[in-house]
């Protein structure tokens, strides 16, 4: 878990919202363990970018379909970046994913796994391509052509009132007034995030 943790307090993300502000940031602040549980706090730079919710879509069913947890991981990377033309460090790639098998050889993993999505969720990414820019294949470069399907936020508060509304105007008229809507609970043990 400490692995894990640590490689999310190390990783960097850029946002746009919609105002046209923006920002970089990392994606955890901090972590650390107290007794059985472990404590994490965002880095304060992340707080604009869910400030509206924002989450990408992705097909859970589509992912199951794949072989392997790089493959999974990188249907979902692929599925929530846009195409980026000077292309993805293969050693970065490695470092984010959390590899951890001889760095060497994280190119043929890799490869194993861009040609499964390909095969099996072409709408994420319909080719690839591993660029050699040095010796070292760490310092190789993804690049990917997108495939049909569009990278778009969604934003679970409209969904949420939508179906909250939907639910309301389901609910007998006998249920008392401020009574909880389907599929609404409130989180055990303190507020949700």
């Amino acid at each position: 878990m400490a692995k894990r943790l640590k490689r999310l307090s190390e990783a960097r993300v850029r946002y746009a919202l919609r105002d046209g502000k923006g920002g970089n940031a990392r994606m955890l602040g901090s972590a650390r363990k107290e007794g059985s549980k472990w404590l994490l706090s965002l880095d304060p730079g992340l707080l604009p970018a869910l400030s509206d919710d924002f989450s990408f879509p992705v097909d859970p069913s589509r992912r199951r379909l794949l072989k392997g947890e790089l493959a999974m991981w990188m249907h979902d990377f692929l599925a929530t970046h846009e195409k980026f033309e000077s292309g993805f460090k293969l050693g970065d790639l490695a470092k984010l994913c959390g590899f951890e098998g001889e760095r060497g050889k994280f190119s043929t993993f890799l490869r194993a796994a861009m040609d499964d999505v390909v095969a099996r969720a072409p709408e994420v990414a319909s080719a690839y391509e591993l660029e050699r820019v040095r010796r070292s294949s760490l310092s190789w470069k993804l690049r990917f052509e997108p495939g049909a399907e569009k990278r778009k936020f969604s934003m679970p508060r409209e969904a949420h009132a939508a179906r909250a509304a939907q639910a309301r105007e389901e609910l007998p008229a006998s249920r008392p007034a401020g009574a909880a809507g389907r599929g609404f609970r409130k989180p055990r043990g303190g507020a949700a995030l």
